[in-house]
C-alpha cells in the first residue's frame, strides 16, 4: 500500500486531469526527511496545506516522528538536561579535588578544562563541516553521549577517591570531542531563521538560552544541594547519569533535525526545512568545500582577501577581539570563583554552588528581557541595537569584576556573580552583529569562527587564572587582596574589550560599506 501510495505522489493517475499538475520532488534517498521538503511553494491556502501534509505522511511509511517541525521547543530541553548535568555536580567535584590535591586543585581542574577547549578547537570544524553535511542532530548526539560518560566514574566507581577524580578529569577533557559547547546549537538556531523569516539570530539565541541554559543553571544548583543533602554524594552523581542517559535518548529519538540533505545537488548539501526542494539555500555558495581538520580555517573571514571582502574582514576582526577579551575574563570568574570560595572562605558546596545559581538567575532574567527588547525591536521595525546591547553586557561585566576586585568577605561574591551574569548579553548581541555581515552561506562559519574565539578563550584563560589564584592564595599572609589578582586581570580584560567595541562600526554604516564595496568590485550587494 506504502508503495503504490508513493507511485501516485511522483507519478499522476492517467484518469486524473488537473487544471494545473505539479510535478513533486523525488524523495531523498538519505534518512532526515520532513513534510515540509515534500511541499512545492504552491498557493493552495490552508486547506491545499493539509491536503498536501496528508499526502506526505502516506508517501513515507514510518517518518512521523521524523515529521516534526523543528523549533527551539524540541531544542530547550536538550540544551537544559545538558547543563544541569555539567554544571550541577562542579562545586562537589572541585571541593573532593581540594581534599585529595589542596589548593594545587585550583590549577588541576583549570587545566583540564583547558585541555577540553584545545581538543574542542581541533575537532570543531571537522564537526562544523560534519554537521552541514550529515546534519545537526548526530553531533547533538554524541555530545550527549560524552556527557554521560564524563559523570560515569563518579556516579559508579568505588575505593580511591583518587581513581575516581583522575578518570573524570580525563574525561572531562575527552568531552572535548564533543566540540564547543554553543557551536551545533547555534547553527541549529541560524537554521530556524532561515526558516522563518520573522526571526532574528540575536532574538532566536537569546530565547535558546533564556529557556534552556539559565533555567538549567539555576536548578541545577538547588538540585544537586537537595539531593546531597539527602541521599549523599554517590546518589546525586547517579541521578545525574540518569538524566544524562535521558538528555541522550531525548536527543536520539525525539529532538528533529533542523537541516536535511537536498537531492537536487548530488544528496550532500543541506537545505533549510523552510525551503521547496525546487529553490535550495546553497550554503556552500561561499563556504567551505570540503572536510578540514585544520582549527584555523575559519579564520580566513578575518582576511582582507577572505571571502567575505575587506569591509566585513575589518569588521568581523574588531567583533572577534571584543569577544575574546571578554570571555577571557570571564573565565577569571567562572573558572575560579567556586574554589576560590571553597579554599579561602571555607565555603561548603552545598553553598558554593548557590553562586553558580545566582549566575543562571540573573542570565535568566537579562535574557529573557533581551529576547522580549529584540522581538519588539523586529515588529516595530526599528534599526539594530546590537552595539547598544553589546554594551551594556561590557559594562554590567566591568561593575562584577569591580565588586570581585575589592571583595574580602563572602556576602559580596553574590551580587558580583548577578551583576557579572548581565555580560553574557554581549555574547548573543555580537553574534547576531557578524551574522548580519554576512550572506546567509556564510553565516555557518561565522558561527565556527564565533565558537572557535571562545574555544581559543577557554585554552588560554583557565590555566592563567588557576595559577594566580593559587599563588595569591598561598601568598595571603602578604596581602588579603592576593588572592583577588586573579580577578583584576579579568577586570584589566574588560577594559580592554570596551577599548576595542569603540572602534565597532554601528551595523548600518558596516552594511553600507558593504555595499559599497560590493558596488565598486562588481560583486553582489550585500542583502540585495
Amino acid at each position: 500500500m506504502a508503495s503504490l501510495t508513493s507511485e501516485r505522489l511522483e507519478r499522476p493517475l492517467q484518469d486524473e486531469s488537473p487544471p494545473e499538475p505539479q510535478t513533486l520532488p523525488r524523495l531523498p534517498s538519505r534518512r532526515r526527511l520532513s513534510m515540509l521538503q515534500l511541499i512545492p511553494d504552491f498557493s493552495g491556502g490552508s486547506s491545499g496545506w493539509r491536503h498536501r501534509r496528508r499526502s506526505a505522511r502516506l508517501s513515507v511509511p514510518g517518518t512521523e516522528a521524523r515529521c516534526r517541525r523543528p523549533s527551539i521547543a524540541w531544542l530547550a530541553p536538550s540544551a537544559f538536561l545538558s547543563t544541569l548535568v555539567f554544571a550541577g555536580p562542579t562545586a562537589f567535584l572541585t571541593k573532593e579535588l581540594l581534599q585529595v590535591e589542596g589548593i594545587g586543585a585550583s590549577v588541576i581542574v583549570n587545566s583540564a578544562t583547558a585541555l577540553r577547549g584545545l581538543v574542542a578547537i581541533i575537532i570543531s570544524p571537522f564537526l562544523g563541516a560534519l554537521s552541514d553535511r550529515l546534519g545537526r542532530k548526530p553531533i547533538l548526539v554524541s555530545k550527549a553521549v560524552l556527557l554521560v560518560l564524563f559523570v560515569a566514574p563518579m556516579a559508579f566507581l568505588r575505593g580511591d577517591p583518587s581513581l575516581r577524580l583522575n578518570a573524570t578529569l580525563v574525561l572531562m577533557v575527552v568531552l572535548g570531542l564533543s566540540g564547543s559547547m554553543f557551536g551545533t546549537l547555534f547553527a541549529y538556531c541560524a537554521d530556524l531563521v532561515l526558516l522563518d523569516s520573522n526571526r532574528t539570530m540575536n532574538g532566536t539565541v537569546a530565547t535558546l538560552l533564556a529557556v534552556s541554559f539559565t533555567p538549567g543553571m539555576i536548578i541545577a544548583g538547588p538540585f544537586c544541594i537537595a539531593l546531597h543533602h539527602k541521599f549523599g554524594n554517590t546518589v546525586m552523581w547517579q541521578v545525574l547519569f540518569a538524566a544524562g542517559a535521558l538528555n541522550a535518548v531525548y536527543t536520539a529519538f525525539v529532538l528533529p533535525e533542523s537541516l536535511m540533505l537536498d537531492p537536487a545537488v548530488g544528496g550532500d548539501s543541506p537545505m533549510s526545512p523552510a525551503s521547496p526542494a525546487s529553490s535550495p539555500i546553497s550554503r556552500t555558495r561561499s563556504g567551505l568545500q570540503g572536510l578540514s581538520l585544520n582549527p584555523f580555517i575559519y579564520f580566513r573571514l578575518l582576511s582582507r582577501r577572505g571571502p567575505a571582502g575587506e569591509v566585513v574582514a575589518d569588521a568581523l576582526r574588531r567583533t572577534i577581539g571584543v569577544l575574546f577579551l571578554l570571555y577571557f575574563a570571564k573565565w577569571s570568574l567562572l573558572g575560579t570563583i567556586v574554589i576560590f570560595a571553597e579554599a579561602r572562605l571555607n565555603w561548603h558546596p552545598e553553598k558554593a554552588t548557590l553562586l553558580i545559581t545566582t549566575w543562571g538567575i540573573s542570565q535568566f532574567i537579562s535574557f529573557h528581557v533581551l529576547a522580549i527588547f529584540a522581538s519588539y525591536m523586529a515588529r516595530r521595525g526599528f534599526g539594530s541595537c546590537e552595539r547598544a546591547i553589546a554594551w551594556g553586557g561590557l559594562i554590567s561585566g566591568l561593575a562584577g569584576m569591580i565588586l570581585l576586585i575589592i571583595t574580602t568577605s563572602g556576602w559580596t561574591l553574590f551580587p558580583a556573580m548577578g551583576i557579572g551574569a548581565v555580560s553574557m548579553i554581549s555574547y548573543s548581541a555580537l553574534t547576531a552583529y557578524a551574522g548580519k555581515l554576512v550572506d546567509a552561506a556564510m553565516i555557518g562559519e561565522v558561527q565556527s569562527l564565533v565558537s572557535l574565539t571562545l574555544d581559543l578563550s577557554e585554552v588560554a584563560g583557565p590555566p592563567l587564572f588557576g595559577w594566580v589564584l593559587k599563588w595569591g592564595i598561598q601568598h595571603e599572609n602578604l596581602s588579603p587582596w592576593m588572592p583577588n589578582i586573579s580577578f583584576a586581570i579579568g577586570g584589566l580584560s574588560v577594559l580592554a574589550s570596551m577599548a576595542v567595541m569603540l572602534t565597532l562600526p554601528s551595523l548600518e554604516l558596516a552594511q553600507a560599506r558593504v555595499t559599497e564595496e560590493k558596488q565598486r568590485t562588481g560583486a553582489t550587494p550585500l542583502h540585495a
